[in-house]
């Protein structure tokens, strides 16, 4: 009896073991929180660079939009006189569009490799200037692990440090160097590969910035503009 019961007293011992021990190691780390969409949109520097994007975005776009109305004009109006003009002016008014779709994807090419240019040259450097002042404050005050609210439900206040990174962000004062700045990739504890999520690339340059959009006009979606210029 008295085996049996020492037996039952070291399984229920390591049963209680293995329930707080996740509760124990969550107690051994502390864990922050970012908000990224505040530090996008309350940040003065982060502020400027979006609204330089956007006017270099709506420069390169003006041009193509441009050119998809000549396209959609062009395309109706084929489609309008369709039976009603002869088969060689309609040719020519298709190679027309053709040529204008042409035009339209060199247009959009140049567009895409001009905003590949900025991301590297603007929003990059911002990116990088952000995760310093992230890493630097993480450092003092101590945290084992900063999240995103990409993953986050719920956050404490004191968990929470956006506003000390606005403010040394705002200061200028982000110095700190990160894991990979000396050009190696930065790694984890353990010498784990550390997977940098981008910061403001998504924020700043949409991915549907310069897509060409389905069109429900039949003589559109009957040609196939030759010779495009690839990305």
């Amino acid at each position: 009896m008295k085996k049996i019961s020492a037996s039952f007293a070291t399984a229920l011992l390591a049963t209680l073991f293995l329930l707080l021990l996740p509760q124990t190691l969550s107690a051994q780390s502390k864990v922050g929180f970012v908000d990224m969409g505040r530090i996008t949109s309350e940040t003065k520097v982060v502020r400027q660079l979006a609204a330089e994007m956007e006017k270099h975005v709506g420069e390169l776009k003006r041009p193509v939009d441009e050119k998809e109305k000549q396209i959609e004009a062009l395309a109706q109006d084929v489609q309008r006189t369709e039976g009603v003009i002869s088969n060689d002016e309609r040719m020519k008014k298709e190679k027309e569009v053709q040529r204008l779709l042409n035009e339209r994807d060199d247009l959009l090419g140049r567009a895409r490799k001009k905003v590949r240019e900025y991301n590297d040259e603007l929003v990059v450097p911002m990116s990088n200037r952000i995760r310093k002042a992230i890493h630097e404050t993480a450092r003092k005050g101590e945290f084992d692990l900063i999240q995103t609210e990409e993953n986050v439900v719920y956050a404490s206040a004191r968990s929470d440090i956006t506003d000390q990174v606005i403010a040394l962000l705002d200061k200028g004062e982000a110095t700190s160097k990160l894991p990979g700045d000396s050009g190696t990739t930065a790694t984890r504890a353990g010498g784990t590969p550390q997977r940098e999520a981008p910061l403001l690339e998504q924020r700043l340059l949409p991915s549907t910035a310069f897509e060409t959009k389905e069109t429900p006009n039949p003589v559109l979606r009957g040609l196939r503009p030759v010779d495009r210029q690839k990305d």
